[in-house]
């Protein structure tokens, strides 16, 4: 099985699928934490066999979603393009987008927490 770290059996079914958990950097809204693909077989032989395949599908899909990741958040239609001439703008793509609004909400919990605590300290004094 080291050889096939995603090879794994499902509770109520004989088949053997192959699970992967998607990599943190790629999870997202609309997206699975996990992939499961069904290998069709519970014969372990021919399980490893159809692996491959599966595998080549899933890196392939992460692939595209990284490549997604990468594309910039377009607006609408009539939105002018981005000008060469201003080479330190930052398109923003949904990763970004996403660590934007983690470093946001994580700041405003942070004052939040250090704002109840100093209310703490003054209605317990």
């Amino acid at each position: 099985m080291a050889q096939f770290p995603y090879l794994t059996a499902r509770k109520g079914s004989s088949n053997l699928y192959y699970k992967r958990e998607v990599p943190p950097d790629l999870r997202a809204d609309g997206r699975p934490s996990q992939i499961w693909r069904s290998l069709r077989t519970a014969d372990p032989k021919r399980a490893e066999a159809a692996y491959a395949a599966q595998h080549a599908e899933v890196e392939a899909l992460f692939s595209q979603w990284r490549k997604e990741e990468n594309q910039p958040v377009t607006g609408h239609a009539s939105t002018p393009a981005v000008s060469r001439a201003a080479p330190s703008v930052l398109p923003l793509t949904p990763a970004l987008l996403r660590r934007l609004a983690d470093d946001y909400y994580l700041n405003v919990y942070e004052n939040d927490f250090q704002w109840r605590g100093e209310l703490w300290k003054k209605v317990h004094e």
